[in-house]
């Protein structure tokens, strides 16, 4: 299987520079442009080094393997928190933050939201969430009440000002992704999400196992 990684301003260099088992050199990528691709055939490659004894050269590539994904996921994370914050925080909603952007998100535009439900799909503690509805609700853009039915739930829906907010943020993903997914084909784009999607699963199974270990040591 092939698995393609499009690394942005990083430079990989795969160890063992001379001949590949495949007879051609291994791949090296080097900074100079946007984007670039560096395949890895692992299936084959897996197996054409274990047949061969050769466990140290193939330890080798998985340790740079390794080190270029860390860096790669750490390099997107804060790429894209620094260019959600360069593009959302502008004109009209330069008096909040990118974490009451996400509130906002979570709130949402539909049926009013129990402040209970939001902080859960936040994953953050009803303290947290109060801070953040206080200064929301200063600068217009969240309204908070009581329920009708249940004077002990607190409601949280969007103003105009809010719901003009959260049609910027979802407008700034709609594009960021339209723009990322371009330099993709349909084959790239499907293994792209496979293996994001795996990812994802990864990291909610960790937060729920920490949750658990949390809440069994107090």
């Amino acid at each position: 299987r092939v698995i393609k990684l499009y690394l942005q301003d990083l430079e990989l260099v795969l160890p063992g520079g001379q001949q590949s088992l495949h007879g051609s050199r291994r791949p090296t990528v080097k900074a100079g442009g946007r984007a670039f691709a560096a395949v890895i055939q692992c299936a084959e490659c897996t197996q054409s080094l274990l047949a061969a004894g050769d466990k140290a050269a193939w330890n080798g590539v998985d340790m740079e393997l390794d080190k270029a994904l860390n860096t790669l996921l750490v390099k997107l994370f804060r790429d894209i928190m620094d260019i959600e914050q360069e593009a959302l925080i502008t004109g009209e909603f330069t008096d909040i933050t990118i974490n009451d952007m996400h509130v906002i998100e979570a709130i949402g535009t539909g049926e009013p939201s129990p402040s209970s439900a939001v902080a859960k799909k936040l994953s953050v503690t009803m303290g947290t969430l109060t801070k953040s509805i206080d200064r929301l609700t200063r600068t217009s853009y969240v309204l908070r009440e009581r329920s009708e039915e249940d004077k002990r739930l607190v409601l949280l829906s969007l103003t105009q000002k809010g719901k003009r907010a959260f049609d910027h943020h979802q407008e700034f993903h709609r594009q960021m992704i339209k723009a990322a997914m371009a330099q993709f084909d349909e084959e790239e784009s499907r293994i792209l999400l496979e293996s994001l999607g795996g990812l994802a699963d990864y990291f909610a199974r960790q937060k729920n196992a920490d949750r658990k270990g949390a809440g069994a040591n107090p």
